[in-house]
């Protein structure tokens, strides 16, 4: 299923099941409700009177931008295909640090290959006094520690390990000026939850294009399938994104807040995983 959308200025079709980004043109992006399969290579006389106004050539060139995606099986591909089962699904944990080991243990225990740990009450070298608990599991270190007190040399170490650090939203900026590269934030399944994820997508976009490699642990996460995936439950249905969340914010079989929030977060995910046009 492709899922076309517009988000900080860029417009996205996104290959649910694939989990690509593809960028569009403008004129790609509004011609797509005046096309219906099946399409062929040239672009239709009917879609030309209908956007006369616009220059041939281009219409020639956003039409095949779509076809393209046609011809590879994403746009108008059936949206009632079974969605393939992700290959690398994770296990999510959250606890202090002083319940780690026996969470990691048990996990491990249970067949868990990677692992997107949240510590509360955390230092910054936990990762490396739980590696050896951790052993050949692939761990996502996601830390809440106190962020006054660390060092240059702590920050340096968190993110060459690739380590997010657990903040308020609103400090988030100010962290990165820092130097820290991986953020994170717990985001409420609320409509203010929403514009806080969009904002943050917006600062991290800047700070890109700026040069600097910034990651948001909720968006990075929003991109992977957890263990617990399964995109057949009813309740997910009518979700255009069931395939990239897979049910994770059910609650009794039903759609919840969080699933609102967690489409805001695949959104802004896709947005900064897509190239500029």
């Amino acid at each position: 299923m492709l899922h076309i959308f517009k988000r900080n200025g860029r417009r996205i079709a996104y290959d649910c099941a694939g989990r690509a980004a593809y960028p569009l043109s403008a004129l790609a992006m509004k011609i797509v409700p005046s096309i219906e399969p099946p399409l062929t290579p040239d672009c239709p006389s009917s879609l030309r009177y209908a956007y006369a106004k616009y220059d041939s050539r281009d219409l020639s060139a956003a039409y095949a931008e779509l076809y393209a995606l046609y011809e590879a099986g994403l746009l108008f591909a059936s949206a009632d295909a079974p969605a393939e089962i992700p290959a690398h699904r994770y296990t999510a944990l959250r606890c202090t640090a002083a319940e780690a080991v026996d969470k990691l243990t048990a996990a491990k225990a249970g067949g868990a290959e990677e692992i997107l740990l949240t510590l509360e009450n955390a230092a910054a070298d936990d990762p490396d006094r739980l590696a050896e608990i951790a052993g050949t599991a692939k761990v996502t270190w996601i830390l809440q520690l106190d962020t006054d007190a660390l060092t240059e040399a702590e920050i340096e170490s968190l993110n060459a390990r690739g380590a997010y650090v657990l903040a308020d939203a609103a400090a988030l900026p100010s962290l990165a000026d820092r130097g820290l590269r991986y953020l994170s934030a717990d985001l409420p399944a609320t409509e203010d939850g929403g514009k806080t994820a969009e904002r943050l997508a917006k600062e991290i976009d800047r700070r890109r294009r700026a040069g600097e490699e910034i990651h948001f642990a909720p968006f990075d996460a929003a991109l992977r399938a957890r263990a617990d995936w399964d995109a057949s439950q009813p309740g997910c249905a009518d979700c255009w994104a069931r395939e990239i969340c897979g049910g994770k914010h059910l609650s009794d079989g039903q759609p919840t807040p969080a699933c609102a929030l967690e489409r805001t977060l695949i959104e802004c995910a896709a947005a900064l995983e897509a190239k500029d046009e």
